[in-house]
């Protein structure tokens, strides 16, 4: 069982989105046994602890070993600032469009999911689109956030501690030898009486996120006119439109699959992106987001009738053997 937190703050260890693969330092993660709980720190606050290639290659191996050995692993995030601000995208796009940010990228992604797959074998894992309602569908189009309640409400999380407690719940787990469900149980918040922030408009989101198209989508957000659908719109229309359709189609799809089969699908995905070969949109969003920052960003195709069904299937093709996602 592993339980995620950062240092003052608890949040989820899977981040959908990537951010910050940089330069090494010899303790950009640290590891520790404690009463028998293996306590993993990712050791790079000045970059919000983003992953990188060597942070990874450490942390794989780490989790197999301590699987065997501890009856529990808490992975944390130094600094106070944030737990995990993803995987390091920002070097893979400042090597330019190219073999070279193929190879980097690549190379960072496969080794990636293998670890997020080694993870979710600890854990029978929760994914955005068997979420309730549509709201998957909705966080992964618009990229929403959810925020202490809402995560637990929205069957996200398990538990709930505000962030001045955090301290004190991870030493009673590392002391206390019994079942870890029973301590967090005592040192958790009953979130019975509050209320989802999202329940409002939990009807809209059912209904006009049932579309498959995205298309369809934004001409119900249009029809319903409520200033909730056009903050929603206002969303939409922000983003890439080829990585719009990409992440419906992607949602689509694992419905039905495994972890292992959706981490594959989405190593294919991540592949094409950084390949460029249709759509340059992924280096733009992250020169615009992380770079330039001047959030400004030019897509290309710039619509959605402008992104062809056809070009969007090539992002889901198997990619040759040696490129495949492999999980030993």
């Amino acid at each position: 069982m592993i339980y995620s937190t950062r240092l003052g703050f608890s949040k989820n260890l899977l981040a959908p989105f990537k951010r910050n693969l940089s330069t090494a330092c010899m303790d950009d993660v640290l590891f520790e046994v404690k009463n028998d709980v293996g306590i993993i720190t990712l050791n790079r606050p000045k970059a919000l602890n983003a992953l990188n290639l060597s942070m990874v290659a450490k942390i794989r191996p780490k989790l197999k070993e301590y699987e065997s050995q501890v009856r529990m692993v808490i992975v944390q995030g130094a600094g106070g600032k944030a737990f995990c601000a993803g995987g390091d995208v920002k070097s893979i796009v400042e090597k330019g469009v190219g073999a070279a940010s193929l190879d980097l990228g690549a190379n960072f992604f496969r080794n990636e999911y293998s670890m997020n797959s080694a993870i979710g074998k600890y854990k029978i894992p929760h994914v955005l689109s068997r979420l309730d309602r549509n709201l998957g569908v909705m966080l992964g189009l618009t990229g929403c956030r959810l925020k202490g309640s809402d995560v637990v409400k929205a069957g996200i999380a398990t538990h709930f501690v505000h962030s001045s407690k955090v301290d004190d719940l991870r030493a009673k787990l590392i002391e206390d030898v019994r079942d870890p469900g029973v301590v967090l149980a005592e040192n958790t918040e009953d979130l019975g009486d509050v209320e989802f922030s999202m329940a409002p408009f939990a009807e809209k989101i059912d209904s006009i996120f049932s579309h498959e198209r995205v298309e369809a989508i934004v001409d119900a957000l249009k029809a319903d006119g409520s200033e909730w659908a056009q903050g929603v719109l206002k969303s939409l229309n922000e983003v890439s439109p080829t990585g719009l359709k990409i992440t419906r189609k992607e949602i689509l799809k694992g419905k039905n699959l495994s972890l292992d089969e959706c981490l594959i699908m989405e190593h294919r995905l991540a592949y094409r992106c950084t390949e460029a070969k249709h759509s340059a949109d992924f280096f733009e969003g992250v020169r615009a987001l992380l770079i330039d920052k001047d959030k400004n960003p030019k897509w290309c195709p710039a619509s959605l009738e402008d992104v062809k069904d056809e070009i969007i299937d090539t992002y889901f093709e198997p990619l040759p053997t040696d490129k495949e996602l492999q999980f030993s």
